[in-house]
């Protein structure tokens, strides 16, 4: 009796395998071709993706040249800055003629009044004369001046502010010691168009080094012609 139960047991346990077996390759079976279309998918999703980026990247290249070209536009259109420029009277490059001027001072000294462009903006000048001090016969300076032409505007001629530095000599009488010194002139010099003259006007701080220390005032006005 027993072994017919346990000969029925294993019978069922056989038959319940034989069942599971057939059911799991029944499942392969069935999956393997939902398998093979994902990849037949994939691989025609593929093939596609160059045609749509082709597509995209036409339109990109088509819209770069009028940007180009706009661009381009607008760099021809811009205007090129200039720089204004101020010319000496006269300058550097100019003949000869003019750049030696002569004429007179009245101040200190009162007397001869002479200049020398070395450039055109760069000047000589020197004056000699009476001195209105007290037991002195003859005063002279020299100096080196700038010029800027640019801060005054007229309408005519030109009006450039100088400013320099110098040395001054006042010669004496009566057995006094002469007097030796150092000038910053600065002034104004309304130079004519037409006409080769310029009138000046300075007024030179002055520091006397010898016989002793002591400081003055020089400077005046006057007339020049251009030779």
């Amino acid at each position: 009796m027993k072994k017919a139960i346990l000969a029925t047991l294993l019978a069922l346990v056989s038959g319940i395998g034989a069942f599971a077996q057939d059911a799991a390759n029944s499942s392969n079976m069935v999956s393997a071709p939902t398998n093979e279309m994902q990849s037949s998918n994939t691989v025609a999703d593929a093939a596609v993706l160059p045609t749509s980026s082709n597509v995209v990247v036409a339109p990109a290249d088509a819209s770069s040249t009028p940007t180009v070209a706009t661009a381009t536009v607008a760099q021809r259109s811009t205007p090129v800055a200039t720089q204004p420029t101020y010319t000496a009277y006269p300058p550097a490059s100019a003949p000869m003629e003019h750049r030696f001027g002569a004429g007179l001072i009245i101040g200190e000294p009162t007397g001869a009044s002479l200049k020398y462009w070395l450039n055109d903006l760069v000047a000589v000048d020197g004056a000699f004369g009476w001195s209105a001090h007290d037991h002195s016969t003859l005063y002279m300076h020299g100096d080196v001046l700038w010029h800027k032409f640019d801060l005054f505007d007229v309408p005519q001629g030109k009006l450039p502010l100088y400013f320099g530095v110098g040395g001054l000599v006042r010669f004496r009488d009566d057995g006094r010691d002469d007097n030796v010194g150092i000038r910053v002139p600065v002034g104004v010099s309304y130079m004519f168009d037409n006409l080769p003259l310029d009138v000046f006007a300075e007024i030179g701080p002055a520091l006397d080094v010898a016989p002793d220390l002591h400081g003055e005032i020089t400077g005046g006005v006057g007339i020049r012609f251009w030779f």
